[in-house]
């Protein structure tokens, strides 16, 4: 009843926010996906904060035409006056990642996005869910020292 319950919610929050292309079936499928595969959500005011308990979190935030998933990672204080080793890691990963796009935002905070354009399809979410889970694990692990040195 309680996952029920939340689900709706975020349904509801979803279709209220996403573009007017987008219907409430697409946004519920979304969800509805996302806890199949173990997710669980947070609605926010702006945003769905969306946790794993062995998979990187993100939120969703309503885009033209689609949504955006974010993740995002705090920089190490000392790691500011070597920032620019930092965006040459940032590069490589962008080259070794399929659909994440790796930044750094003003705060020198290490961002990750990707774009899902709706409509909702189970086989193409599958698979991009799917890459944006093995863009983080792949890049995590293969820079998992220069990460280190950059990010909390």
């Amino acid at each position: 009843m309680y996952k029920s319950a939340i689900m709706l919610i975020i349904s509801t929050f979803l279709c209220f926010q996403m573009s007017a292309s987008s219907t409430g079936t697409e946004v519920k499928a979304i969800v509805d996906h996302l806890s199949y595969l173990g997710y669980t959500a947070d609605v926010q005011k702006t945003s769905i904060t969306v946790r794993h308990p062995s998979k990187p979190g993100f939120d969703i935030i309503p885009a033209q035409g689609g949504i955006l998933l974010r993740s995002w990672f705090q920089h190490k204080k000392d790691a500011l006056p070597v920032q620019d080793k930092f965006m040459k890691l940032v590069n490589l990963m962008n080259l070794n990642s399929l659909v994440t796009r790796y930044s750094i935002d003003p705060r020198s905070d290490l961002i990750l996005q990707a774009f899902y354009p709706l409509p909702y399809s189970k086989g193409a979410f599958a698979a991009f869910i799917t890459a944006w889970e093995a863009d983080f694990i792949k890049n995590s692990s293969t820079y998992a020292k220069e990460l280190s040195s950059f990010i909390e």
